[in-house]
């Protein structure tokens, strides 16, 4: 099983990932065979050829959604930024360091209509108490598209239970 995995923002803006510090990806590693997208550029659909699953966690989550669903493989993602779409030109403007993400590509990335087809292979892993991410709003989307929603009841946006509470269920998903 090889895996792209899209952490989280503080990695899009240092435009690198220091994998110590990336804890979600520390624990797949144990268990797969995980690549890293290295945010250098916004990604691109084609960046996915080769994979099996793409994994991604809050600002990640997005891409790893949205490029699984139109690849027809698996995502698992983490308390998603799933609007990213819409709050990309506030992000830009509000927030330093996302200069070389073009919000253009990263909006033309999403396809509601795969979404709604191709649900099914797409896992959202929320935590209920995120105070960044709305967790209501991301049980509806799932509702809305038959996304699978796995609610967690803490953990926060860190996702603090993912390798006690989230990691087990990842891996039965992904073997």
């Amino acid at each position: 099983m090889r895996i792209l995995y899209f952490p989280g923002l503080a990695h899009v803006v240092e435009k690198s990932v220091n994998t110590k510090n990336s804890l979600k990806y520390i624990h797949l590693a144990r268990h797969f065979t995980v690549d890293i997208f290295p945010y250098s550029q916004t990604p691109e659909l084609s960046d996915a050829d080769g994979y099996d699953a793409l994994v991604g966690s809050s600002f990640g989550g997005y891409f790893a959604l949205n490029m699984a669903v139109r690849k027809n493989i698996t995502g698992i993602v983490v308390n998603p930024s799933f609007y990213l779409d819409r709050r990309i030109r506030m992000l830009k403007v509000t927030g330093d360091g996302l200069d070389h993400i073009d919000e253009d590509r990263l909006i033309n990335l999403k396809c509601t209509e795969s979404l709604k087809k191709n649900g099914q292979n797409l896992h959202i892993f929320m935590n209920m108490d995120d105070d960044v991410i709305e967790p209501a709003g991301i049980q509806h989307a799932c509702d809305e598209y038959g996304i699978n929603f796995y609610p967690f009841k803490t953990g926060g946006h860190e996702a603090h239970n993912f390798e006690k509470q989230m990691l087990p269920r990842i891996i039965k998903i992904l073997k």
